[in-house]
């Protein structure tokens, strides 16, 4: 039997926090998921909190545009994460960047999957079994 989906969303805006977990909840209403505004909690909460030892991994979503720490900077610091961390998260960004740089960015980045343009669809989330 599979386990449900686990998601994390960092996005500095609550509304667009909320609007993905309530897409995230209809397609996948049991998902385990744990939403941050601020790049400093969420690499606070893997450091200390994540749970090393799950065999699924956890699906993060990632926006670029944030004020006190932006998406890549935040990546910057992912990259100096335990590796038995970074194992277990599959990283997409979810921006509503244009700038074709963001774009080439994340495709050169080895942990990002994919850059996906906001808003958040049920297609793309479906994609994801």
């Amino acid at each position: 039997m599979k386990s449900e989906p686990q998601f994390m969303l960092l996005d500095d805006d609550p509304i667009n926090n909320m609007f993905n977990k309530m897409i995230i909840k209809k397609i996948y209403p049991d998902a385990s998921l744990i939403a941050f505004e601020e790049p400093l909690k969420a690499l606070e909460y893997l450091e200390h909190s994540f749970d090393r030892s799950s065999v699924e991994k956890t699906t993060l979503l990632l926006d670029i545009n944030m004020p006190v720490m932006s998406g890549w900077e935040f990546m910057e610091e992912f990259e100096n994460l335990e590796t038995a961390i970074k194992e277990r998260i599959v990283i997409y960004i979810l921006s509503s960047s244009i700038d074709p740089r963001d774009i080439e960015k994340a495709k050169d980045n080895t942990h990002v999957i994919n850059f996906i343009e906001k808003p958040l669809s049920a297609d793309f989330l479906k994609s994801l079994v």
